[in-house]
């Protein structure tokens, strides 16, 4: 999900504030905090462990770094494992990778790594974080 440095920063120290963003049962979101009401507008639910299994690391290294972070550790369990964050500088350069693989092409059919590269170059666009997991 793509989010402000300031929410993203939050999250570091509070990681059950996915918890509200992703609406878990059991959960109850804060109302009037608008940076989680619009991170929560703003996912992106993508399976991504289809979309790796039809890319190779070697051929697209920018958009496997998309969806495996870059290290950075959420302490939040996605499903697979903790969840990653990206910082703003690390979305805008991953952006900039994926548009130089090609993903950013206008074509008929829009597939999940299409939809990852517009997503990434959105956030980019407006200095965003992204943070991610294996759901």
């Amino acid at each position: 999900m793509a989010l402000t440095a300031h929410l993203a920063s939050r999250i570091e120290v509070e990681p059950g504030l996915l918890d509200q963003i992703f609406l878990r049962v059991g959960s109850v979101p804060e109302s009037g905090d608008e940076e989680v009401v619009e991170a929560r507008e703003s996912c992106l639910v993508e399976d991504y462990r289809r979309i790796l299994s039809k890319i190779e690391q070697q051929e697209y290294p920018w958009l496997y770094q998309a969806i495996n972070g870059t290290g950075r550790v959420v302490d939040y369990e996605f499903g697979y494992g903790r969840g990653f964050l990206l910082l703003p500088q690390e979305v805008v350069e991953i952006a900039s990778g994926i548009a130089t693989e090609g993903w950013l092409q206008d074509v008929p059919n829009i597939y999940p790594q299409q939809q990852v590269a517009r997503y990434f170059t959105r956030a980019a666009d407006r200095g965003y974080s992204i943070i991610g997991g294996v759901g």
